[in-house]
């Protein structure tokens, strides 16, 4: 459901700056992240500050997806972002803008949903501005980027198991065997004390 602006609600203050994001998934969901930031001021500023995207490790690429999608527009549309028309004038020519929570009601024609409370990484915390945005911006800013990055939670959710390790000993080293030649008989030399034997002396 996109809201519509009427002519008496156009010209409050909004707050929003213009700046210009990485053409990178990443950087585009830590963008994502900063805007929400900015309606809660409950974030840290490793996972916003998207000009930083490229010296994040695997790791940390992950948990920005991971945040997120905790903090969807499921999640947040109709507490602190509100979807609007194309082109409406609360939007200043732009395709998102930022307003103080105070005239969320006035601005919408509404009340904002949950009692301007939402819950950021299992914490209660109240909605400090709202964010008008068409769907372009949605598109764009988290839609498209998180379907091309989405593989990354399933890292998180189902990490690979680490493969068992096989050990081998091999066996002891055994001397390599010493080759052996048959020993040479010596001819046995009788000893005789000098005399000179003939055939028929008993040492002949």
């Amino acid at each position: 459901m996109a809201f519509v602006a009427t002519r008496e609600q156009v010209g409050f203050k909004a707050t929003g700056v213009t700046c210009t994001v990485p053409n990178d998934p990443i950087a585009k969901l830590m963008y994502y992240l900063r805007c929400v930031n900015t309606c809660v001021d409950a974030l840290k500023g490793d996972v916003t500050d998207y000009n930083r995207y490229r010296y994040l490790s695997q790791a940390e690429k992950a948990a920005v997806v991971a945040l997120a999608a905790v903090l969807s527009p499921d999640e947040l549309l109709g507490t602190c972002f509100f979807l609007v028309e194309a082109g409406s004038p609360i939007l200043n020519g732009t395709s998102n803008e930022f307003y103080e929570i105070e005239r969320a009601t006035d601005i919408l024609g509404g009340a904002v949903g949950n009692g301007g409370v939402v819950i950021v990484e299992g914490r209660q915390v109240r909605v400090q501005k709202i964010m008008v945005h068409n769907r372009r911006w949605l598109d764009n800013n988290f839609l498209n980027p998180f379907k091309s990055e989405a593989y990354r939670l399933q890292a998180i959710l189902d990490p690979p198991k680490p493969q068992p390790q096989i050990r081998y000993n091999p066996p002891p080293s055994r001397p390599a065997p010493v080759a052996r030649t048959p020993a040479q008989s010596t001819p046995r030399i009788t000893e005789y004390d000098g005399r000179e034997l003939t055939p028929s002396s008993p040492q002949w």
